[in-house]
């Protein structure tokens, strides 16, 4: 500043103003602000971005026949969609280490998203979604206040902060912040998901100028009205599997069953046409119906997708069901548990997933999605594709996925890793 006040005065004295006369100090003081202020008082604005976000992040894709633009200060990575008809259409960018998610679901009319127990999604019922949702959260006891208003869809929608404990990678829980805003539009309910890790010295309070940055956060489409892919007469009964045990050809028959798909304990079931080691994948999708594989032993919901994997892990390893959703199937998993199975992190250079492997998919913090490889063929340059079996999902339960330089893709969650045996 004294050099500032030197340079000043040097040009009055250019100037002849040689008398420090009223004039002189307020000419002085005016310029010295000048040129101080801009640097002694910085702009919150560009304070904030600074801190978060040195621009708005811009991404386009196409999600159950929608094209969106998403434009936002946070977007962990590129965006995996889901394939068209798929039961569960979102998209979702995501990091593991540290885990960052950015998640975009739509729910057209007459469907239920397979995620926190949420209601079939119909006119008018935004509102419905986000009491449930703060409901769950409350069930995770989570810390919770009014989010940041963000636009989507041309709404100025608030969103709703949730601080929660998850178990990110299997171990201890780690406090994570989600928030999310639920909106209606073109005849689909629509949920926007933020998720970061927090690190140990992080609260709610430190993290008030990035919840306050997702203001800046858009959603746009100029064809919400576009037909959904979602076909649910694609999934219609069909007439009763051949009641006979022999279905199951390498794997035991599951003898908590009473009928392929347990038919007899539960009227409707059927298999979907994809099977691994004579194991079939049983619908139909959205079921709540709790099973036992044996006395004492953790429950399980036929038939979603973590059922399929933990009836694949204790018939073939003698693994008991623990608890996980999805998304944490693999993380959750224990040596202990018996099986010698390894955890391998998506993107590794070796190995690629082979049959038999485990899959998780999707952020940690929210259900994800869980399959079982049944055959695989991947170069040694890490390229090519593997074929697995999956429940809870509109079509036969046949889905291959893309092998690329060992990074697995094609669905839409994040492919996090996989169970593999040696």
């Amino acid at each position: 500043m004294h050099r500032f006040l030197v340079l000043i005065s040097a040009l009055f004295g250019r100037l002849r103003l040689r008398r420090r006369s009223p004039l002189h100090f307020i000419i002085i003081g005016a310029l010295s602000l000048m040129i101080i202020a801009p640097i002694a008082i910085p702009n919150s604005r560009a304070f904030r971005s600074t801190a978060f976000a040195t621009t708005i992040l811009q991404a386009d894709f196409t999600l159950d026949n929608v094209p969106i633009n998403v434009s936002s200060p946070f977007l962990p990575d590129k965006f995996y969609t889901a394939d068209p008809g798929e039961f569960t259409q979102a998209a979702t960018s995501s990091t593991a280490q540290p885990s960052n998610e950015f998640n975009l679901i739509a729910v057209p009319f007459g469907t239920s998203p397979t995620m926190e127990s949420l209601p079939v999604a119909q006119f008018g019922g935004a509102e419905s979604y986000r009491t449930a949702l703060y409901q769950y959260r409350t069930g995770q006891s989570a810390i919770q206040q009014t989010g940041p208003t963000s636009t989507i869809f041309g709404q100025q929608v608030v969103g709703q902060v949730s601080q929660v404990s998850v178990s990110l990678d299997g171990g201890t829980p780690k406090p994570t912040l989600i928030v999310e805003w639920v909106v209606e539009a073109g005849k689909r309910l629509w949920i926007v998901r933020v998720g970061k890790e927090m690190a140990t010295s992080e609260t709610l309070s430190t993290l008030a100028p990035f919840i306050a940055s997702l203001s800046d956060m858009g959603i746009s489409s100029s064809k919400l009205d576009n037909p959904t892919t979602i076909k649910l007469d694609s999934v219609s009964a069909s007439a009763p599997p051949p009641d006979i045990p022999d279905a199951v050809d390498n794997l035991p028959f599951p003898s908590w069953w009473n009928g392929n798909c347990d038919y007899h304990n539960y009227p409707g079931s059927n298999t979907l046409g994809a099977s691994y080691l004579g194991m079939p994948a049983c619908g139909p999708i959205g079921t709540e119906r709790q099973v036992q594989f044996f006395p004492g032993a953790w429950g399980e919901l036929e038939w979603q997708c973590v059922e399929l994997s933990m009836r694949y892990l204790y018939l073939r390893y003698g693994i008991h069901p623990y608890g996980a959703n999805g998304s944490q199937v693999v993380g959750n998993y224990r040596s202990s548990y018996g099986g010698g199975l390894q955890v391998i992190t998506n993107g590794y250079a070796y190995p690629a997933p082979v049959a038999g492997d485990v899959l998780s998919y999707g952020p940690r913090s929210s259900n994800g999605h869980t399959s079982v490889v049944a055959s695989a063929s991947v170069d040694g340059n890490g390229n090519g594709s593997i074929t697995v079996i999956q429940q809870n999902v509109v079509g036969n339960g046949w889905k291959t996925l893309t092998v690329s330089h060992w990074h697995v893709s094609g669905s839409q969650y994040t492919i996090s890793a996989w169970l593999h045996h040696p």
